[in-house]
């Protein structure tokens, strides 16, 4: 309230000249106010886009990280899918020798069957043939004694 008085007791010069010395102070204040304003939304902008930029920053570190995890898996999977398909080529494989060595055995025995066969063949060829001499020789010698005798 003491300002009130003094500000009372001054003549209207002084009052628009403290007038005028107030209004240049908050222009100047104002001034100062908008510089410091827009250094601090200079100063936020710069913090968001760090902000930003390191976000950005952590989001392509999540990616690289998932292209790294993905990769890993992927190469586990093709370990996983050789040892797989190793497996399946060996039974694979084993089956195969199991398989042609049973062929092979089917082969001998009926080789073997086969070459029996044909021995008895001709053993009977054989045994047909001697005894078909057997008896020509019996009309042989059965025409030789009934045929006469000529001395000579």
């Amino acid at each position: 309230m003491d300002n009130k008085q003094n500000y009372k007791r001054l003549s209207r010069a002084e009052l628009i000249e403290l007038l005028i010395e107030e209004t240049e102070r908050n222009q100047q204040l104002e001034s100062s106010l908008a510089e410091a304003n827009s250094k601090l939304s200079s100063r936020e902008i710069c913090v968001n886009e760090a902000g930003t930029l390191s976000e950005a920053v952590f989001k392509l570190n999540g990616v690289f990280d998932a292209a790294v995890v993905a990769c890993a898996q992927y190469e586990e999977n093709i370990r996983i899918m050789a040892a797989n398909q190793a497996k399946r080529n060996a039974e694979r494989e084993s089956e195969s020798i199991i398989e042609a060595s049973r062929i092979i055995e089917e082969a001998k025995d009926r080789a073997a069957r086969i070459e029996r066969e044909a021995i008895e063949r001709c053993e009977k060829i054989v045994e047909y043939a001697c005894s078909d001499v057997a008896a020509f020789r019996k009309k042989i010698s059965a025409l030789h004694s009934a045929q006469p005798k000529t001395d000579k």
